[in-house]
């Protein structure tokens, strides 16, 4: 059984756990993975529950390129140019997916505990500059476009910024 954390109410399993397990029942694996450079850093991984595969296949001369056509599962990860740190969350991203379309996640979900986490940050950062977006208003008119625009989460999570950002702008007028 792979270990879960529940994240925006959903179960998630960090992929080192689904790790550990595909290596328990796929002791003869190979996972490869392939950092490619443009505009943005890709990181692809490659899962094969059984590197014989890959074995018999280079033995009849089969090129690269279809031998990595042959893994049980392929997942890629993108992002801007970052440091090392970045690069290695990339990699494990990728991993994580490539596990998760062979089964390995208990909800069925794709992405991996630690994309979820770094997404909920990414989803507070971002409600945190439209809180202070809105404590800058100056007009009814400014504070309703802004709020309009925003998702229904946001909303939700910002209504008591837009009643006070409200209540601001009525007693300056």
């Amino acid at each position: 059984m792979i270990k879960t954390i529940k994240v925006s109410g959903k179960d998630y399993a960090k992929v080192a756990d689904r790790l550990k397990i595909f290596w328990e029942q796929n002791p003869n694996g190979k996972i490869d993975t392939e950092r490619q450079e443009g505009e943005k850093i890709r990181f692809i991984a490659r899962i094969w529950r059984d590197k014989e595969t890959i074995i018999e296949l280079a033995k009849a001369g089969t090129t690269p390129e279809v031998i990595k056509l042959t893994a049980s599962a392929t997942a890629s990860a993108d992002a801007a140019k970052k440091g090392d740190k970045e690069n290695e969350k990339l990699e494990t991203v990728a991993v994580g997916r490539a596990l998760a379309m062979l089964g390995y996640l208990a909800s069925g979900e794709v992405a991996s505990r630690e994309e979820m986490e770094e997404f909920n940050d990414y989803r507070n950062e971002k409600i945190a500059e439209l809180e202070q977006e809105m404590e800058k208003v100056e007009s009814m008119e400014e504070l309703q476009n802004l709020f309009m625009s925003l998702t229904k989460d946001q909303k939700v999570k910002l209504s008591k910024t837009k009643d006070k950002a409200k209540a601001r702008i009525n007693e300056t007028n």
